[in-house]
């Protein structure tokens, strides 16, 4: 992850004049973009902003949001009456949720299908 994040690259999603074409709609990574974050404790900030070193600022902390995720999938496989215990554990990518049919079978519900 640090590796990817010194790589820089042109955002896909910037258009002709350098505008976000998905702005209305854009994932937290965007949103994020620049705001000082901490995971496992860990602070990092857009090498490109103005924050003085040694000075803080207020900070999104990742791992209670991904904690709270956890628990609201947890609590979805609950409430479906999911036979998948550890359905919170599955993380699928924006670009795989976007396309993922949440089905009964996806999801767990119900008795198992026999395999053919």
């Amino acid at each position: 992850m640090e590796e990817a994040a010194r790589i820089k690259c042109r955002c896909p999603l910037l258009g002709d004049d350098d505008r976000c074409l998905l702005y209305q709609a854009r994932p937290i990574t965007c949103r994020l973009y620049g705001v000082p974050t901490a995971i496992a404790g860990q602070g990092h900030v857009c090498g490109f902003a103005a924050f003085e070193k040694g000075k803080s600022y207020p900070t999104v902390y990742l791992d209670k949001i991904q904690s709270r995720l956890e628990d609201l999938s947890r609590e979805i496989g609950r409430t479906v009456n999911s036979r998948f215990r550890e359905l919170h554990e599955v993380y699928v990518p924006l670009s795989m949720a976007l396309i993922t049919n949440y089905d009964e079978a996806y999801l767990g519900i119900g008795p198992a299908k026999p395999e053919k």
